[in-house]
């Protein structure tokens, strides 16, 4: 539904905002986050996003380096290239 027909309806935009201290997350570098199908391995279920969620673990650099490396690694021997044709 557009903003066009929401005339005489009370509506408002809103964002989550970071608290003070809240370094900035990615899903990526999350412990319980699988690449290969977009779920968490503590929930069990579909990542719904870093930003606020409450089970989210950063891991190292070095763990991250090795995460994407194996990625890298698995897509290659599947066939898939490194960048996405449209």
């Amino acid at each position: 539904m557009g903003a066009n027909r929401l005339q005489g309806i009370p509506w408002h935009e809103e964002r989550f905002h970071r608290t003070e201290g809240d370094e900035r997350r990615y899903k990526g570098r999350c412990k319980y986050y699988s690449d290969e199908d977009g779920k968490c391995s503590y929930r069990y279920d579909r990542c719904l996003g870093s930003g606020q969620c409450d089970y989210y673990e950063a891991m190292t650099d070095q763990e991250f380096k090795l995460k994407q490396a194996r990625l890298r690694r698995s897509k290659k021997k599947n066939g898939e290239d490194d960048c996405a044709w449209y």
